[in-house]
């Protein structure tokens, strides 16, 4: 990077940063008008906060008497920043706006990775003036830090394939692989829906580029071979720690939790919408009977029964996820304002358009479209099961704001005013008589 290019991206940085204090002070401002409210949005911020809270003191990992309910990572954050701001709210908002400014960095990084900087700086502006992502930047729940872990777990993965597609073997190949393993772990520890994308983006990568290789595809295949095993080594000795905790405290060896059982259910069962309603675990007392995994089992048993009793409601849940899931505005009736329907609407309408825009170019470049396109897909699929909402999206949009930020370039024709913009999939960049690579 330049000087020139420096300084597009702190300004854009320094955008974000200021909307997302903006937004903090807002929030705590009306937080402080309803002395009896903590949270904006209370249940899962209450149970985030209380497990940091079990961290800094030592006290059992557990939050309404389950010890495998939620993931360590988002409430390690929380930990840091309760500790740094001696439980004051609006530092640990500071800590987030941090960690989001981080996620945009990421964005530029993926776009200059994949296309140019032009791309890069473009997609990084709109994470940083998107109203939904700026928003949720600041509100104590994990969607922000999930973000902005797997989006640089998604510039490691680019990185690990352009250095696998270089003939011959370089020990970048397994530095990548293991940068890849250690950002997937952050973002799994963050949702275990990532689990999936760990495994499937390495592989179609991987399949992708022996199809296209014209030479050298026996030595890319053992190659993808040695660093599917580093990768995928990473990532389980990482969570090691947690399953076997999880083991004794639980009885049950699992990498990630054991609240897949209800949240299966919520979105499985005879009074399901699509949206999220989890009265029933507190009404129909088997958490009163049973214990953490048995609970867990039961409610992965009732939710594949009903798929097989109900097949054609199961079908009609999935299509009002699905439509939930990819709305252009929030679901929930408390957002129904039209200050937020109106700049929410544009902007996503803005992402979807430019997606657009860049699937109907002759050129399109598969490695973009598979390292940017396929989380909000995978995610998509996952919540064909359990419910919908945009929320399940949001973090999906970093990296699709790198697509949506090259198809509007393509169109309004400033891609191919530059040469240097005109190189994609991360092209090495001649300057001064040399090669760089944004690697």
């Amino acid at each position: 990077m330049n000087r020139a290019e420096w300084k597009q991206l702190l300004l854009v940085l320094l955008v974000g940063g200021v909307i997302r204090l903006g937004l903090a002070l807002g929030v705590e401002w009306v937080l402080s008008g309803q002395p009896d409210r903590f949270f904006l949005v209370p249940g899962d911020a209450e149970g985030y906060w209380d497990l940091a809270g079990d961290l800094l003191t030592g006290a059992d990992y557990e939050v309404y008497g389950r010890y495998v309910l939620r993931m360590p990572g988002f409430p390690a954050i929380l930990a840091v920043a309760r500790w740094l701001g001696h439980d004051q709210r609006l530092v640990v908002r500071l800590v987030l706006i941090a960690v989001s400014l981080a996620g945009i960095g990421g964005v530029y990084q993926l776009g200059r990775v994949l296309y140019s900087h032009a791309v890069g700086i473009l997609a990084a502006t709109y994470v940083a003036i998107s109203p939904l992502l700026a928003g949720f930047g600041v509100l104590i729940l994990s969607e922000g830090a999930f973000a902005t872990a797997l989006v640089w777990a998604l510039v490691a993965m680019a990185c690990w394939l352009k250095a696998m597609e270089l003939p011959g073997w370089s020990r970048a190949i397994i530095v990548w692989a293991m940068i890849s393993g250690l950002f997937s772990t952050a973002a799994i520890l963050m949702r275990p829906t990532w689990f999936a994308c760990a495994g499937l983006i390495p592989a179609a990568a991987v399949v992708c580029a022996i199809i296209s290789a014209r030479e050298h595809r026996l030595q890319l295949l053992l190659k993808s071979g040695l660093s599917a095993v580093v990768m995928g080594g990473t990532i389980l000795l990482l969570l090691l720690p947690w399953a076997l905790r999880n083991q004794a405290v639980s009885g049950k060896f699992t990498f990630t939790t054991l609240w897949v059982g209800a949240s299966l259910y919520d979105g499985l069962h005879a009074g399901a919408t699509g949206d999220s309603d989890m009265t029933f675990f507190e009404t129909d007392g088997v958490a009163n009977r049973l214990q953490e995994r048995e609970v867990d089992e039961e409610y992965r048993r009732r939710a594949w029964a009903f798929v097989a009793q109900h097949p054609s409601r199961t079908f009609e849940l999935a299509i009002i996820k699905q439509i939930r899931y990819w709305n252009l505005v929030p679901n929930y009736p408390e957002f129904r304002h039209w200050w937020i329907l109106i700049p929410v609407g544009l902007s996503t309408t803005w992402l979807y358009a430019g997606i657009f825009f860049e699937l109907i170019r002759t050129s399109r470049h598969w490695r973009a479209l598979l390292f940017c396109g396929m989380p909000v897909l995978v995610f998509a699929g996952i919540h064909l099961l359990f419910v919908g909402s945009m929320r399940y999206r949001l973090p999906a949009e970093l990296p699709m704001a790198v697509l949506a930020a090259s198809g509007w370039i393509a169109v309004s024709g400033k891609y191919f005013s530059n040469k240097l913009d005109a190189q994609p999939d991360g092209a090495l960049l001649a300057k001064n008589g040399q090669e760089e690579t944004p690697c």
